[in-house]
C-alpha cells in the first residue's frame, strides 16, 4: 500500500488527488490512499508500506511497522526524522534534485540582479531619472560576473547545478561541506566542514544547507562579520540556519552590499517587519524552487523511484544523516 498525504498549502504547489489518476493506473496492483486529513493520514498508518507525505509518521517505528520507504515532499527534513529512522532498514529519500535546477537558475537571475543594478536601474526609471555610470554609488556599480567568486555553504544538489551554471559565466566558484566523498571537480576551491574561507574570500556567498540540530545558526554573526563591504548574500535555506538580527544591521549600516532572502524565521513575513525597510534586501516569498512544471516534476520523480523500489534497485535522492553529524 501507499499512504499519500499532503498538508494544505498554497494550491498551485500542493499535488491533488486527481493528479494521481495516470500514477494509480500505471501501478494499479497497487493500493494507493489519499488522505485528507492528518487523522486519516495516522489512521492508516499501521498499513502503509510506502509513504509519500511531508509529515514523518508519529510514533515511528511503533505505529509503522509495515513501512519500508517514507518519500518526504520536500527538500529538506527540518529535524523532524528521528535518530531511529536513519538506523533503520527504511529507505528514506525527498525530492531535493527536483528544486535543484529551479533554485540555481533563480540564484543567477539574483547575481545578474545586483551584478548589472537592476533595482538600481528601475528604481530611476520609476522616478524618471536618466542615471550616468557616474552616480551609481562605489558599491553598487554595474559590474561582471566574470571574475567574480561566488561561495556556496552547502554543496548539495542546489550547490552544485548553481556552480555548473556560474563556471558557464566566468566565475570562480568555491565551497564548503560536511560530506568528503562529493564530486568538486566544479570548484576551484573546496573546504572541508570550514566556513571562514567562504565567508573571507565571496565576492557572492550562495547558502544551501539543510536545516537540522547541526546547522540551526549555523550562519552566525562572527561568519557574516567576515564578509566583504562590497559582498552579496543569498540565503535559500531556511530562515533558522541564519542570524537574521546581525544580517538586519549589517545591511542597515551598509556593512554588506545587499542580500536576497528567501526563506525567514517567520513565514509569512508581516508587513511591519524591519526587512521591508532596507533598500539593500531583495525578499523574495520562498519561491526560488518552483516553476510552472513543478507538481509534474514531483510525480515524475515519485514514479522513477517507485520504478526502482519494485525493482529492487538503488532509490534516488536518500537523505543524508545531517541531522546526526
Amino acid at each position: 500500500m501507499i499512504l499519500v498525504f499532503h498538508q494544505k498549502s498554497d494550491p498551485s504547489v500542493t499535488i491533488a488527488p486527481s493528479m494521481l489518476a495516470d500514477l494509480q493506473k500505471e501501478f494499479s496492483k497497487m493500493e494507493f490512499v489519499i488522505a485528507s486529513s492528518v487523522d486519516e493520514y495516522f489512521n492508516h498508518l499501521s498499513r502503509a508500506e510506502i509513504i509519500w507525505s511531508n509529515v514523518f509518521p508519529v510514533g515511528f517505528p511503533q505505529n509503522t511497522l509495515q513501512l519500508k520507504w517514507f518519500h518526504t515532499t520536500t527538500t529538506h527534513t527540518g529535524g523532524q526524522i528521528p535518530e531511529t529512522a536513519f538506523r533503520s532498514s527504511v529507505f528514506l529519500t525527498n525530492n531535493r534534485s527536483v528544486y535543484a535546477e529551479n533554485a540555481s537558475e533563480m540564484v543567477m537571475a539574483y547575481l545578474l540582479i545586483f551584478a548589472k543594478q537592476f533595482v538600481t536601474l528601475y528604481t530611476a526609471q520609476q522616478q524618471k531619472t536618466w542615471l550616468s555610470l557616474s552616480q551609481f554609488p562605489e558599491k553598487h556599480r554595474i559590474r561582471s560576473l566574470m571574475g567574480q567568486t561566488l561561495g556556496i555553504v552547502g554543496f548539495g544538489a542546489m550547490g552544485q547545478s548553481t556552480a555548473k551554471k556560474a563556471k558557464m559565466f566566468g566565475m570562480k566558484v568555491i565551497a564548503s561541506d560536511i560530506n568528503p566523498t562529493l564530486n568538486t571537480a566544479l570548484l576551484d576551491e573546496f573546504y572541508l566542514d570550514d566556513l571562514k574561507p567562504i565567508f573571507v574570500n565571496s565576492d557572492y556567498v550562495l547558502i544551501a544547507l539543510p536545516l537540522c540540530p547541526s546547522t540551526q545558526g549555523i550562519i552566525s554573526d562572527k561568519l557574516l562579520a567576515q564578509m566583504k563591504e562590497t559582498a552579496c548574500l543569498i540565503n535559500l535555506s531556511l530562515g533558522q540556519v541564519l542570524d537574521e538580527i546581525y544580517l538586519y544591521n549589517m545591511l542597515k549600516y551598509k556593512d554588506i552590499a545587499a542580500a536576497v532572502l528567501d526563506s525567514f524565521q517567520m513565514q509569512p513575513l508581516p508587513p511591519i517587519h524591519p526587512f521591508f525597510e532596507l533598500d539593500n534586501l531583495l525578499i523574495t516569498p520562498h519561491v526560488a524552487c518552483y516553476d510552472q512544471y513543478v507538481l509534474t516534476k514531483l510525480i515524475t520523480h515519485f514514479r522513477m523511484n517507485l520504478t526502482r523500489y519494485l525493482a529492487g534497485e538503488t532509490l534516488i535522492d536518500p537523505i543524508p544523516n545531517y541531522d546526526y553529524v
